[in-house]
């Protein structure tokens, strides 16, 4: 069975009365407020109708006028608010409720029921101009309460014994108006709190935007100060680079200038042979010196790859199967220790590298008289992971070398074959990932590398 659903446009019509001058770019409590506004204006338009015939009935024409004025004034309270003139459309309801009220109460006499309305007129006002101040509120209440007191007592008996009378217009039109009266301090009432509680929720919002705005900007602000960070560094890293590469470079460089001076052209000898075989070496010594260039700005490009959880004993495997020739050779073994994690938020391109070079230093500069043993462990503190690797190696002269541990083409062993890049790398890597690097060693000792690298 297919259910249709009509449309009624007269709903449509009263729903766009409702909403008039109400938008999105206005604040959710402010349009709350025009809605309420346009909602009461309505209902008195509609409640007030009955009064045509009441005042028809009577013969009083000039009431008769009053009502016709109010509900132009009522009218052009939603007509106001849809324009967004919402001092004129405040100004309209006011003389709508209060000078209707006052005009009516003066044409039919003192002892009329309409006095009633009297009481809650100002009840509007705090809704008008706001709704700060809640002792308005209070303070209308119990005069209303009051008033309201004093004309029920008039209807009793008490009220017939000095003579006080509400009953020009008849019982049923007063308690009418009673009814009605209070109907409307509960809607105002009930309008009042869920004001105050979108004006809460408004607040709440906001205040939940200025703190993602501010841990935006503070996170903002931590990546500029990391980025000029890491590009200081890099800079004086470039610096020693250049410094230590235009260095290297300036020995091939002349020992081919003084090789070519001293060939003698014209004449092919062995001398001229042995000069030629001199350049090809310094040729060869400048080609490394390119290679490692490359090999480190090549490195130096991993940066650009994204973190991801990586499972360490994974990563020591694909290490391990690079170095696996060097690891079968030497017959080295690796150990590993993982204390209360078993994984790594990293860079996995950096840090394998950073391991490689590690495990490869260590497997070189091994004793020659035991196998290297690597041990390798990985702690997950508070907000840093310590990752270490150990070797029994034949360790370093840190009283001598201390200050070039980590420096490039830095040698500390004359009978090793060694470019001295390998921890150059690896303190570069680690400084990419945020981290701290540190060695203790000595001679014929063993080394000990603690790297840190932030959660």
């Amino acid at each position: 069975m297919i259910k249709v659903y009509t449309k009624l446009p007269f709903l449509d019509f009263i729903k766009k009365i409702l909403s008039s001058g109400i938008d999105e770019f206005t604040s959710r409590p402010d349009n709350y407020r025009i809605s309420s506004i346009n909602r009461f204006s309505f209902f008195c338009l509609v409640i007030s109708f009955p009064y045509y015939v009441i005042f028809y009935v009577e013969g009083l024409f000039l009431p008769f006028i009053v009502i016709l004025i109010t509900h132009i004034l009522f009218s052009s309270t939603i007509w106001f608010n849809n324009k967004r003139h919402f001092l004129f459309s405040n100004l309209s309801l006011l003389l709508a409720t209060n000078g209707s009220v006052l005009a009516l109460s003066l044409m039919l006499g003192s002892d009329s029921g309409f006095h009633l309305y009297i009481y809650t007129s100002p009840l509007f006002v705090f809704w008008l101009f706001g709704t700060s101040k809640f002792k308005l509120i209070l303070y209308t209440f119990f005069i209303y309460v009051g008033l309201m007191v004093l004309v029920f007592l008039a209807d009793s008996e008490f009220g017939s014994y000095y003579n006080f009378n509400f009953n020009y217009l008849g019982f049923n039109l007063y308690r009418f108006n009673a009814l009605l009266n209070l109907f409307l301090i509960f809607l105002l009432f009930y309008n009042y709190f869920q004001y105050q509680n979108l004006l809460t929720n408004d607040l709440l919002d906001k205040q939940k935007s200025l703190q993602e705005e501010i841990e935006k900007r503070i996170h903002s602000e931590n990546q500029t100060s990391r980025l000029f960070e890491d590009l200081s560094l890099s800079y004086k890293n470039l610096e020693q680079f250049s410094f230590v590469v235009s260095h290297n470079m300036r020995s091939p460089v002349a020992n081919i200038k003084g090789f070519l001076n001293l060939y003698d052209k014209k004449v092919s000898s062995a001398e001229n042979l042995k000069i030629i075989e001199y350049s090809e070496n310094a040729a060869c010594n400048l080609e490394k010196i390119l290679e490692d260039l490359n090999h480190i700005l090549k490195n130096r490009n991993t940066i650009l790859e994204r973190k991801e959880v990586i499972i360490f004993q994974d990563l020591i495997g694909d290490v391990c199967d690079t170095l696996s020739l060097e690891i079968e050779n030497t017959k080295a073994q690796i150990k590993t220790k993982l204390l209360n994690s078993d994984s790594i938020f990293s860079i996995r391109g950096i840090l394998s590298s950073i391991l490689y070079n590690l495990f490869q230093n260590s497997i070189k500069y091994r004793n020659n008289w035991e196998p290297p043993i690597l041990s390798i462990s990985l702690e997950k503190q508070a907000s840093e992971y310590i990752l270490t690797v150990q070797d029994n190696g034949i360790g370093i002269d840190l009283k001598k070398y201390n200050e070039k541990v980590f420096t490039l083409y830095s040698r500390f062993h004359r009978n090793t074959e060694g470019k001295g890049i390998g921890l150059y790398l690896v303190k570069m890597h680690v400084e990419m990932l945020g981290g701290q690097i540190s060695v203790e060693s000595e001679v014929n000792q063993g080394s000990v590398f603690t790297i840190k690298l932030p959660l």
